[in-house]
């Protein structure tokens, strides 16, 4: 059998390209959320941590971090304004609201 009978396969035949663009999109987007979250002063980023991941009331995650109630709230805000920003410039690279 010579070369030219040898059948050809294209490797990509078959390939959600639409699923490929979205898991691209996702490690993109994780990778500005990573940055945005070490961009957080450090008070911050533990604070939102606890109450987004640990899923901690603000007024435990005060009590965690030996802070004012009152604190935690203002830093939170704080943490998820700057948050905001990060989606709201990923939404409009991506063409979205």
């Amino acid at each position: 059998m010579s070369k030219q009978d040898v059948p050809t396969t294209d490797p990509t035949a078959g390939t959600d390209w639409s699923a490929v663009d979205a898991r691209l999109d996702a490690v993109a987007a994780g990778n500005a959320l990573r940055d945005a979250l070490m961009a957080l002063p450090e008070v911050e980023r533990e604070l939102l941590l606890l109450v987004a991941w640990e899923e901690l009331s603000p007024s435990d995650a005060a009590r965690v971090l030996g802070i004012p109630a009152g604190t935690a709230r203002s830093r939170l805000h704080r943490a998820r304004e700057r948050l905001g920003q990060v989606h709201q410039v990923l939404g409009e690279n991506e063409g979205g609201p």
